[in-house]
């Protein structure tokens, strides 16, 4: 069943699990966009020149990276959220990634938001050069993603980052069930929300947004 994943993190119940305590209403879902419009305005919605090199002042808790946590959140980029059949989606970014621990980062600081962490699926995938120009054929890359439970999405994600040439980037969506199964056209809202924050932060203008 292509439905049968995992759509409240971390408990491995599926879509079917969701349905019986998420049947929203229409006021449910313009309440739950105005609550996650706060979020966007949490983290900002930045031009495609805003970046994380813009905050990164200090230096991580390993020592020495020249960025905080506190730098990455104020970093992050946030979409705007929009409803499919009662499920909710929004996107994130974090550009001007050097390091996976970057990327760790930036998941801590969504999921210290309250709204996003009653998300169903925080799904991330990133792609950063590690050695070597991006447009070089032989650039060491490190890409990978999570896909909290949702699976296939963060792999589509992934393929995304690759085919756009996108560098030094972090691309999360964040789905809230809404009680009706969406099938496999949930992969295609995900991707369009992953794709829709690259075009927004400068990414696809050229095909690659990374420096």
């Amino acid at each position: 069943d292509d439905d049968d994943d995992d759509d409240t993190a971390g408990t491995g119940r599926g879509e079917e699990a969701e349905t019986g305590d998420a049947e929203w209403d229409p006021a449910a879902i313009d309440a739950e966009l105005a609550s996650l419009a706060l979020t966007t305005e949490r983290f900002g919605r930045r031009d495609s020149g805003a970046g994380a090199g813009d905050d990164a002042t200090g230096t991580d808790a390993s020592g020495g990276c020249g960025w905080t946590d506190e730098s990455v959140e104020r970093s992050i980029v946030a979409g705007p959220p929009f409803a499919e059949k009662k499920s909710t989606f929004q996107g994130f970014l974090l550009r001007d990634v050097t390091s996976l621990e970057q990327v760790d980062a930036m998941i801590r600081a969504l999921r210290r938001d309250s709204r996003i962490a009653r998300c169903s699926h925080l799904m991330a995938a990133w792609r950063i050069a590690l050695r070597g120009d991006p447009h070089d054929p032989d650039c060491v890359w490190a890409q990978d993603h999570d896909e909290d439970g949702e699976a296939g999405a963060g792999r589509g994600m992934s393929h995304l980052l690759r085919v756009t040439g996108s560098a030094n980037v972090c691309v999360v969506v964040a789905r809230w069930f809404g009680g009706i199964h969406l099938g496999p056209a949930r992969f295609q809202l995900i991707n369009n929300c992953a794709r829709d924050m690259l075009e927004r932060c400068g990414f696809l203008e050229g095909k690659g947004g990374g420096k």
